[in-house]
């Protein structure tokens, strides 16, 4: 790990933080960069053992999040360059700390385990839906059409609408009763 890089991506997340706190501090994105700047602080002043566990949850964890959180910024046109800003840091950041040297040693573990191991597919069973109040699947019912009941219903709203219509305002908001 390059010292003088993290501090250098340390300070630069210091001043996007501070100028944009105002602006942007309920957006979603912002806790992660809220994590990203606390995580960059502290890096270079750990220990070996400690520095390493904390390398591995910002590889495994904090980067990819931050990745995301910070792509939806530059999709969103109204802040595109400090979304921009914020992606070159986190590349600084993950280059400082060897992210692409694990990445392409996870990749090849990865690719020796799959190699071994077969994808099965599962594809679930199919379910018939069985209606509750004739015990016949809802197809068949679909197919003898609606019961006398339902038509009844049917024809006496129809009927109580045209009785219960006053005005053209009563007319528009008919249909949400």
């Amino acid at each position: 790990m390059d010292h003088q890089e993290l501090r250098s991506v340390y300070s630069v997340l210091q001043l996007i933080y501070h100028r944009n706190k105002n602006q942007h501090i309920r957006a979603k994105w912002w806790k992660w960069l809220a994590v990203l700047k606390r995580s960059a602080s502290d890096l270079p002043s750990m220990k070996c053992a400690a520095a390493h566990a904390h390398r591995q949850h910002l590889i495994n964890y904090v980067i990819p999040k931050c990745y995301m959180a910070f792509s939806s910024v530059v999709a969103d046109n109204q802040f595109a360059t400090l979304g921009v800003a914020l992606l070159a840091t986190l590349a600084r950041l993950a280059k400082a700390i060897g992210f692409n040297q694990e990445l392409k040693a996870q990749t090849r573990h990865e690719s020796r385990t799959f190699a071994t191991k077969p994808c099965i597919e599962d594809r679930g069973e199919r379910v018939q839906r069985i209606n509750a109040n004739a015990g016949t699947s809802s197809t068949a019912r679909q197919a003898k059409g609606p019961t006398p009941s339902t038509a009844k219903t049917r024809s006496k709203k129809k009927s109580s609408k045209h009785k219960s219509t006053k005005n053209a305002i009563d007319d528009l908001f008919s249909g949400l009763l």
